[in-house]
């Protein structure tokens, strides 16, 4: 099947995972992590998505993340501070587009 013009290729960083394999937790703000990817709303569940999309997960919350399913996995763990900051940051991305196609 040919790649999709309208999308853009997974940006690929290894250099990127290794640091947030440093960071701590997101969840638990514990060491060691892995680089967790976000698969929900993915054009392709056979492709992994973009290295710009991971957060730092201790091991035991990735794996929960994978056999829970992303959805349950993140209402179940999320905490409300981290939810409202998604909302607000794409709040104010889509403020941002709207601004640009209307200047």
């Amino acid at each position: 099947m040919p790649a999709n013009p309208k999308r853009p290729k997974p940006i690929r960083n290894e250099a990127y995972l290794r640091a947030v394999c440093e960071m701590p937790c997101i969840l638990t703000e514990k060491t060691p992590t892995e680089a967790a990817h976000i698969r929900y709303g993915f054009f392709s569940k056979d492709m992994k998505p973009g290295d710009d999309l991971v957060f730092p997960l201790s091991p035991d919350l990735h794996r929960r993340q994978h056999t829970m399913g992303e959805i349950s996995f993140w209402y179940s763990h999320a905490p409300e501070w981290l939810v409202m900051d998604a909302l607000k940051a794409l709040a104010r991305e889509r403020y941002r587009t709207w601004l640009e196609s209307n200047s």
